[in-house]
C-alpha cells in the first residue's frame, strides 16, 4: 500500500509506532509514504520500520522523541527500509539505540541517514543480535549526531557502511566503538 501519516505541527503522542511496507518496485520519494514529520512536538515509543519491502520514517522538522529502541528490520535483500532525518531534533534517550536489525543476506536492507538537524541517541547496533546473516546496512552522518553510553556496535557478520560525510559525530557519555567509520568530511568530537 501507500499509507502515509503526515505531521505538520501541534503536540502528537503516537505510542508504539510501526511503519510497514511500501508496495512498490522501488523506494519512494521521501515524505510520500510511511511516517513523515515536518513540525510539531512528537513523542513515540519503540519506532519500528519493519517489512519485506520499502518503508520510510522521515523527519524534516519538529522535535521528535522516541522512548525505547528504533528498529529498522529489513527482510528482503535490495529492498531497504529507512529512517531519514533531514531537519529538526530527533532524540532517542539513553539507553535506547538505533538497531539496524537486518536478517537477510545480500544487498542493502536497512538505512539510517542523518542529513540535517540534530540527532541524539543512546547508541547504535548494526546487524541482528540473534541472527548472523551477512546482511547489508548503511549509516550516513551528514549533520550532528551525539551517541550516548551504548556506543556503536556490530554483530560481526553484517556487511555495513558507516560514513561521516559532514556534520559532527560526538559523544554524550563515554562509550566503546566496535564499528569501522569512514571519514569523508565532518568532525569527531
Amino acid at each position: 500500500g501507500t499509507g502515509r501519516l503526515v505531521i505538520f505541527g501541534g503536540t502528537n503522542n503516537l505510542g508504539n509506532t510501526i511503519v510497514g511496507r511500501y508496495a512498490s518496485a522501488s523506494a519512494s520519494t521521501l515524505g510520500t509514504e510511511g511516517l513523515a514529520i515536518y513540525g510539531g512536538l512528537v513523542t513515540m515509543s519503540n519506532l519500528n520500520v519493519s517489512a519485506a519491502s520499502y518503508g520510510t520514517a522521515y523527519i524534516d522538522g519538529g522535535t521528535v522523541t522516541n522512548f525505547g529502541n528504533v528498529s529498522i528490520n529489513g527482510s528482503t535483500a535490495g529492498r531497504y527500509l529507512r529512517v531519514v532525518q533531514a531537519a529538526g531534533l530527533f532524540v532517542v534517550p539513553d539507553p535506547g539505540i538505533i538497531y539496524e536489525n537486518s536478517t537477510t543476506a545480500g544487498t542493502e536492507t536497512a538505512r539510517y541517514q542523518v542529513t540535517g538537524g540534530t540527532n541524539i541517541i543512546g547508541g547504535m547496533y548494526l546487524g541482528a543480535s540473534n541472527n548472523a546473516a551477512a546482511a547489508t546496512v548503511t549509516v550516513t552522518v551528514g549533520a550532528p549526531v551525539y551517541v550516548g553510553s551504548q556506543g556503536i556496535g556490530t554483530n560481526g557478520a553484517v556487511a555495513y557502511t558507516f560514513t561521516l560525510s559532514g556534520g559532527e559525530l560526538g559523544a554524550t557519555a563515554d562509550w566503546t566503538n566496535f564499528a569501522t567509520i569512514t571519514l569523508s568530511g565532518g568532525v569527531m568530537d
